[in-house]
C-alpha cells in the first residue's frame, strides 16, 4: 500500500505486562522504535502512551487508561489519518472481545495500526 505518510499521525501504544521491579527498558525500547520508524517515513507523533506492568489478558485486573485513551485518540476527527503504533498486536491487547472493539474502530475510522514493522488497513 502507498500512503501519503505526510498526511498520518501516529499514536504510540507501549506494553509490558509484568514490571513489578520497576526496571524494565520493553516500553522505552517500544516507544523508541515507533518513533525512529516514524521519522523514517516522515509521519508525526500524536501522542505516546504508556502502560508498565499492565496486562492485557483476560485475566488482566487493572484498568487501562492508556488504552482507552488510544481508543479515543483513533476514533476522533483529525486533520490527518491516524495510525497506531505498537511493537506487536498483543502490545494493544490480548482479549478478543477488546480486539473486536478495536477493529470497529479501524473500520469506523479508517485508521491504520502498524505493528512489526508492517502497516495495516483493518477496513480492506
Amino acid at each position: 500500500m502507498n500512503y501519503d505518510w505526510s498526511q498520518i499521525e501516529a499514536v504510540i501504544l507501549a506494553r509490558v505486562s509484568d514490571d513489578r521491579e520497576g526496571t524494565s527498558d520493553s516500553t522505552s525500547e517500544q516507544v523508541d522504535e515507533a518513533i525512529e520508524w516514524c521519522g523514517e517515513h516522515g509521519v508525526d507523533v500524536a501522542e505516546t502512551l504508556i502502560e508498565d506492568d499492565i496486562g492485557a489478558s483476560r485475566y488482566s485486573r487493572k484498568e487501562r487508561p492508556q488504552y482507552e485513551r488510544a481508543k479515543r485518540l483513533l476514533s476522533e476527527k483529525s486533520t490527518k489519518l491516524r495510525m497506531l503504533i505498537t511493537w506487536e498486536s498483543s502490545r494493544a491487547q490480548r482479549r478478543l472481545d477488546w480486539y473486536v472493539d478495536l477493529r470497529k474502530i479501524f473500520e469506523k475510522s479508517g485508521a491504520l495500526w502498524m505493528y512489526n514493522g508492517h502497516v495495516y488497513d483493518i477496513a480492506n
